[in-house]
């Protein structure tokens, strides 16, 4: 018996750097899912952005995909995004304008930086989270 829907994925090797599937998919009836589950994924971003504020805003180094990853979520415009590049030369202020940015677009701009620092700086991530 199949506890679920199966799924076989192809793509040609480096050319795939993610796949999102649903958690869950229902197909009959009304289902309500609790709403502290829609909260616990934006929180863990939020909760770290604010406990490692200091630390990120010095230790940040890839910039470039965590801004294109807000720009394609739509949590950045172009204007936004300019603003940060033009501290172009100086990255403490530049991270600094990038993490005040996610935290003035709120909670799931938090989770999308969070999710690219995962990707893109792994080893910074770990430190972070290790050392509290």
């Amino acid at each position: 018996m199949v506890a679920g829907p199966l799924f076989h994925i192809r793509a040609e090797p480096n050319t795939v750097r993610a796949v999102h599937l649903p958690h869950f998919v229902c197909l009959a009836g009304d289902v309500k899912i609790p709403a502290a589950s829609s909260q616990t994924l934006p929180a863990r971003g939020e909760s770290f952005v604010k406990k490692h504020r200091e630390q990120l805003r010095r230790r940040m180094r890839v910039i470039y995909p965590i801004l294109a990853r807000l720009r394609d979520i739509e949590a950045m415009n172009s204007d936004e995004e300019e603003e940060v590049l033009s501290m172009q030369n100086k990255q403490k202020v530049m991270n600094e304008a990038l993490l005040q940015l996610v935290e003035r677009k709120g909670a799931r701009a938090q989770e999308e930086l969070y999710q690219s620092l995962r990707e893109t700086d792994p080893y910074l991530v770990q430190d972070l989270e290790q050392s509290s």
